[in-house]
């Protein structure tokens, strides 16, 4: 089995949710989709030093040689092999010859230092990179608004991520893939063609 972060934040949030992936329905695109894309483009084209924005320049002074420069680029993909399952991920933006990596969060709202720490993603980068320190960037769509926080390696957080991640393939492996008491249809991208859906 190969599973990746967003499909077991998905499981997670709702089995049939992760069917539906699996089965290649039909997907809706929340306009946030599309805003987060763009400052994700505008972000790294700056923290790469490719392209600089003044509305970034005092406030994201980072230098990340390697970014995404395409839908799960190569560059930044990983893998993490457990036995015959395998974990696999993709990296927002890279620095090898200072071990760093980050992550960029585009929303209306900030988000905050314990985010950022609860944030299970970045315990996997933990995983997958170990001695590498992370860097949360979050700036709203239209850039007015930056906040970037260092947060340095800790082995507990990729020990937290490994259990999580044995605790999911257990839990795919063993489920009936039904919905969730408390699944919120509306903000699912499979709303409209999932059989389950309470959505209307």
């Amino acid at each position: 089995m190969i599973i990746s972060c967003s499909s077991l934040n998905s499981f997670y949030e709702c089995p049939r949710s992760y069917l539906n992936k699996q089965l290649r329905l039909r997907t809706v695109e929340f306009d946030y989709f599309k805003y987060g894309k763009e400052g994700h483009k505008i972000v790294q084209e700056h923290i790469s030093r490719k392209k600089l924005d003044d509305r970034l320049v005092d406030k994201l002074q980072y230098y990340f040689p390697i970014v995404e420069e395409k839908d799960y680029d190569e560059r930044l993909k990983f893998e993490i092999s457990f036995g015959e399952d395998k974990f696999i991920g993709f990296l927002d933006a890279r620095n090898d010859e200072e071990k760093v990596f980050s992550d960029i969060k585009v929303s209306t709202t900030l988000w905050t230092l314990k985010k950022f720490l609860d944030l299970m993603q970045r315990k996997v980068y933990s995983l997958a990179y170990p001695g590498y320190s992370f860097i949360g960037i979050s700036c709203k769509p239209d850039l007015s608004e930056v906040y970037s926080i260092t947060i340095p390696y800790r082995h507990k957080d990729g020990e937290n991520a490994r259990e999580w991640i044995l605790k999911g393939f257990r839990d795919i492996k063993t489920s009936d893939y039904e919905p969730i008491e408390k699944a919120n249809c509306y903000r699912c991208v499979f709303r409209e063609s999932c059989e389950k859906s309470k959505y209307e």
